[in-house]
């Protein structure tokens, strides 16, 4: 997945966003981290659509396979 082609997420002033808000892909993380689930965070981020977040969580799965190929 190339960013620059992507339709959900963009790169606002240095930080990975969900495309068309100020959200940062780094909140969702958060969320995961703390436990809380993927409901919860569309539910308080409702600018949020779920095929972003899919795309987001595909976009960290290709680099992390990345990483562990090298």
């Amino acid at each position: 997945m190339n960013l620059s082609k992507s339709d959900s997420l963009q790169n606002q002033n240095g930080n990975l966003t969900f495309f068309g808000t100020d959200i940062a892909v780094s909140i969702l993380f958060n969320y995961l981290k703390a436990g809380r689930n993927l409901e919860d965070f569309l539910e308080d981020y409702p600018n949020v659509k779920i095929s972003q977040v899919n795309e987001a969580l595909e976009l960290a799965e290709e680099q992390l396979n990345l990483v562990f190929k090298a």
